[in-house]
């Protein structure tokens, strides 16, 4: 099985100053920097078995993500005070192997780690990450 998404995200943020002092004043709308998201994921069954006693699935998947700014934020400035983001384009990419354990088609639980690959703005050394769900009746 495999499965990718991609979505774009932007927005924008009243901005309050207080450039001279007497409160705050509505000074613009900050646009935030719009991004994008990439994701493909690929995985398969290596065991199943519906009518297993406590093990009915085990899949193991491998993903790549991709996280990158598309524009720049805007910068809002009233008298000397500045506001915005002043850091520069963001690009991150990560890999992240897993598994999944089934138990009779109604819990999983899935284990991952994932690594930053080739990102200059690195986040962390690694993620291990752990999840459990149940489908309730």
């Amino acid at each position: 099985m495999a499965a990718g998404y991609a979505v774009a995200a932007t927005g924008d943020n009243a901005v309050y100053l207080n450039p001279d002092g007497t409160g705050l004043q509505h000074a613009a709308s900050l646009r935030d920097r719009s991004y994008g998201f990439f994701d493909l994921a690929v995985g398969c069954f290596v065991y199943q078995n519906d009518d297993g006693n406590l093990l009915t699935a085990v899949i193991p998947t491998a993903e790549i993500h991709h996280t990158s700014s598309l524009d720049k934020s805007g910068i809002v400035t009233a008298g000397n005070l500045q506001v915005g983001d002043f850091l520069g384009s963001t690009s991150l990419t990560s890999a992240a192997i897993g598994t999944t354990f089934e138990h009779h088609q109604q819990s999983q639980l899935t284990i991952g780690y994932a690594v930053p690959r080739a990102s200059t703005d690195r986040q962390c050394d690694g993620a291990f990450r752990f999840q459990f769900s149940r489908q309730l009746h």
